[in-house]
């Protein structure tokens, strides 16, 4: 039991995977720690800074968009979730189109919009509301609804969770008791 404490417990604490063979008992940590919880995402790589003059949330051509370090992220990432074991019940993304593509791009599931998860960066959206309705999304969520993959922006995951990410960055968010920690993939 003490080994097992000492292998696992790690695992689930800092989401590490240690090199060299991966086990089912590590695998069965990284479903444990996502087990009834939100997976915020950062889109993967759109180089720039904000949205363009002009931004218009339904024309991608007005947006910072994924490149093809991006691209190749989010497909890997995908790869890495089904590789781990890891599924989720939904997936849902801001309507911004480099979060779009990141969450189509994963190829794990229908992607919905959910406008909560939208940037206010910029003042695109109202900070405030699209925090209450997040809020509210996360106070009708029910436990057979989780875990969900939620791709959003950073300014969204930080003031839910307080962690800035990098792109492609995920941070575990529990609903029920508001606590959080950096989710990490053995990329390698």
């Amino acid at each position: 039991m003490r080994s097992f404490i000492l292998f696992v417990l790690p695992a689930l604490v800092f989401g590490f995977i240690p090199h060299g063979n991966t086990s089912d008992v590590l695998l069965n940590a990284k479903s444990i720690q996502i087990a009834g919880k939100i997976l915020f995402m950062r889109h993967t790589e759109a180089p720039g800074y904000g949205d363009p003059p002009g931004f218009e949330v339904r024309d991608c051509g007005t947006q910072r968009n994924l490149n093809n370090k991006g691209i190749q992220q989010a497909k890997k990432i995908g790869a890495l979730f089904k590789n781990s074991g890891l599924s989720f019940k939904r997936v849902f993304s801001s309507e911004w189109c480099r979060c779009l593509d990141t969450a189509k791009l994963l190829s794990i599931g229908e992607v919905e919009i959910l406008p909560a998860l939208n940037s206010f960066f910029q003042d695109w959206a109202d900070r405030e509301q699209t925090l209450r309705d997040l809020d509210m999304f996360f106070s009708d969520l029910k436990p057979d609804d989780l875990p969900i993959l939620m791709v959003t922006h950073q300014v969204t995951i930080k003031a839910v969770t307080g962690h800035v990410v990098g792109n492609g960055g995920m941070v575990v968010y529990d609903p029920k008791t508001d606590r959080n920690w950096p989710f990490l993939l053995d990329r390698k």
